[in-house]
Order: C-alpha cells, then structure tokens, then sequence
C-alpha cells in the first residue's frame, strides 16, 4: 500500500511538472513580442534552454509515468530490430543529454548578459560539458538499466555538477555585484538542484526513497523557468513622460 501511495504521488508529480514546464514553454513563445529589444536574443536563448529541458524530461519523466503501468514496471522494455531495450533506462539518457546542453545555453546567457570575457574559468565549463557529453555514450553506462549502476553513474555525473555547479557560482557572484535579485535567485535555485541531486547519484541504489529528492531538484528548474519568464517575458511597464 505503501509503495502504491509512492507510485501515484510521483505519477501525479510528473504529469504536474510536464504541464507547467511545457506550460512555460508556450507563454515564453506566445509573449516573446512582450520583450525589450535589447533582452530579444537572451529571452530567444533561455526558451531554446527551456524547450531543451522540457524535451529530455519528456521522455525520462513521461517514460516513468508509462511505465508503472506496464508489465514489467520500470524493468519494461521495448523490442527495437530485435533488441530488447529497457525504456526507462534509454530515456534518461535523453535526458542526461538534454540538461547538459541546459546549462550550457545558462553559460552563454550569462556571458552575453554581463558582457564577460571568456576567461579559463568559463572554458573549464565547456571543456567538462564535452566531456560530459563523451561520457554519456560509452557502454559502461548500461542505459538499459532502470537504476543507474555505479560507479560510473557517478563518474558521469562528476562533469555535470562541476558545470552546474560552475554556472550557479557564476550567476551568484555577478548578480551579488550588480544586485540583480532575479540572477541572484537563478543562482541560489541552480545550486539547491544539486544539493538534492547528489544524494541521490550517490545512494539511491542501496536507498530508492532518495530518488524522492528528484521533486525539490525539478521544482528549482520550474522556479528557474518562471524567473525568467518574469524577468524577460511579464508585462512591461510603460515609461512615465509627458513627451519625446
């Protein structure tokens, strides 16, 4: 019974989360006419960003969701040329691609916004996103697997939170310069996303109830999204004046 009320929570969760994300994603594009003209490229960005996210979460959070109600649960699969392919293993690999280039879009966003140079700091990020991404297609992965297996899950994942990490402390520091509280926020939630997600990369085998910290992990990239919409895409206020 226990386990059930687990099941349909996280269910429930899920088809939440898609709804707003992808919710998110159509008023960003229907209230792009709404930006200022110098915020046009990075609001244009963000949304790729956001699009990018929601898209890989599709597949990992959707193909969960469809999976509990299968045979086989999360240990289903699908027969493709042949082979038996387990779909909830796959799928996060789709996503583990998708939040990778996320936070690579953050990373060029903050440097167009702050008009910052590329310093070692900033190609350290790129250099440990693509070996990310270099990692993600190697076998010892097991994708098929519905629990990542370790070590290697925590081998790959290294590069994403020195990345992750990198661009929260990035948008911390600028915005603290600045006082931007929306940058200060983005900053704050990047980071909190990984303070939940690091025990579950580390424990969630020998403990599956961590995987539970995945929901605080995708509410802060719900409240990251809804920064930016405020930020870039709400109502504009008109200038006050008499005149030109």
């Amino acid at each position: 019974m226990e386990n059930n009320l687990i099941i349909w929570m996280e269910v429930g969760f899920n088809l939440l989360y898609l709804i707003l994300i992808w919710g998110l994603v159509v008023l960003m594009r229907v209230r792009f006419d709404h930006v200022k003209e110098g915020q046009k490229n990075i609001a244009n960005l963000f949304w790729v960003a956001l699009f990018t996210l929601a898209f890989g979460d599709t597949f990992h959070v959707g193909t969960r969701t469809v999976a509990y109600f299968l045979d086989g649960g999360l240990d289903a699969s699908v027969s493709i040329f042949g082979a038996s392919v387990g779909i909830v293993g796959w799928s996060a690999l789709i996503t583990a691609v998708t939040v990778t280039i996320f936070y690579l879009f953050l990373l060029v966003i903050w440097i167009i916004r702050n008009q910052e140079r590329v310093s070692a700091f900033v190609y350290l990020l790129f250099t440990v996103a693509g070996i990310r991404l270099g990692l993600l297609v190697l076998p010892e992965n097991q994708w098929g697997q519905p629990v990542p297996v370790q070590p290697w899950s925590m081998v790959r994942n290294i590069p994403l939170f020195v990345l992750g990490v990198g661009v929260g402390v990035l948008f911390l520091w600028t915005a603290a310069a600045k006082k931007d509280r929306t940058y200060l926020w983005v900053g704050i939630l990047i980071l909190f996303s990984f303070l939940t997600y690091l025990p579950v990369v580390m424990f969630v085998q020998a403990v599956p109830l961590l995987g539970l910290l995945m929901i605080p992990k995708t509410i802060a990239y719900l409240g990251i999204g809804w920064l930016f919409y405020r930020s870039l895409y709400g109502e504009q206020r008109m200038p006050t004046g008499t005149g030109d």
